[in-house]
C-alpha cells in the first residue's frame, strides 16, 4: 500500500512551480481520490 502515495510530492511540486491550482486529496475510508484541475483558457 505504501507505493500508492509515491510521486504525489512531485506532482504537487510541479503544479506549484507552474503556478497551477493545487490538487485536492480526499480519503473516503474506502478510496483515496486526487482531483487535478485543468487550466482555464486565458482571454486576451
Amino acid at each position: 500500500m505504501e507505493a500508492f502515495g509515491q510521486g504525489l510530492d512531485t506532482v504537487v511540486a510541479v503544479l506549484q512551480r507552474e503556478g497551477r491550482q493545487l490538487p485536492r486529496f480526499e480519503d473516503t475510508g474506502l478510496f483515496f481520490i486526487v482531483t487535478v484541475y485543468k487550466m482555464m483558457p486565458t482571454v486576451e
